[in-house]
């Protein structure tokens, strides 16, 4: 991880890279209610270690928010993704379907946010079913901030055989760019969230 910082600093404002380097989590997604203990290697990735992962990084990001409300069930779906590819699911390395999360007043209200939340590797719903998309913690933080929750789905293949995010080329040359295939198909995503809700 301080590699990791130490990257972002090649490209990104110091002021706007947050770390915290205090929890003694194993390679996982922490929260503070749901997981494994803190110190365990293993599926779902996703660690209980008392400290609230998804609302610290929306906060760094957005500010100041209110805290964290009960989810409503009927406001998170799940959509076909194979329209938003333009080269097809199996080249962009993409699961059929995705997911979002459109908060109550979103859906009647503009000035709404969008916040694109990708899994790790082997956190698909191929893999953990809903546990990225329901126990990271986004969705209470969505649903007391107007902030619309979009979850794109990797899958696997023979050149991922965990169903990463394509973070070194598997896909194409172009991954690292706009022009990338599953980069194009989450800003084809980000397009249609636009027209038919009421995000900014």
């Amino acid at each position: 991880m301080l590699k990791l910082e130490d990257y972002y600093k090649n490209f990104v404002n110091n002021e706007n890279i947050a770390t915290n380097f205090s929890v003694p989590a194993e390679h996982s997604f922490v929260t503070d209610d749901f997981g494994n203990d803190c110190a365990v290697l293993d599926s779902p990735y996703i660690n209980n270690c008392g400290y609230d992962s998804a609302g610290a990084l929306l906060q760094h990001i957005y500010g100041a928010l209110l805290p964290p409300v009960t989810v409503v069930d009927s406001n998170l779906s799940y959509f076909d993704q194979s329209e938003f590819a333009a080269q097809g699911l199996d080249t962009a390395a993409m699961l059929e379907s995705g997911a979002v999360y459109i908060p109550s007043y979103c859906r009647q209200h503009t000035g709404c946010r969008v916040h694109i939340a990708l899994h790790g590797c082997l956190q698909d719903t191929d893999y953990v079913q809903e546990d990225f998309v329901r126990h990271t913690g986004y969705l209470g933080w969505a649903e007391a901030n107007n902030i619309v929750i979009l979850m794109p789905q990797a899958k696997r293949n023979l050149s991922n055989p965990k169903g990463c995010w394509d973070w070194w080329g598997y896909t194409s040359s172009a991954y690292a760019s706009k022009l990338g295939y599953q980069n194009t198909a989450i800003h084809n995503m980000l397009l249609r969230l636009r027209q038919s809700t009421a995000i900014q």
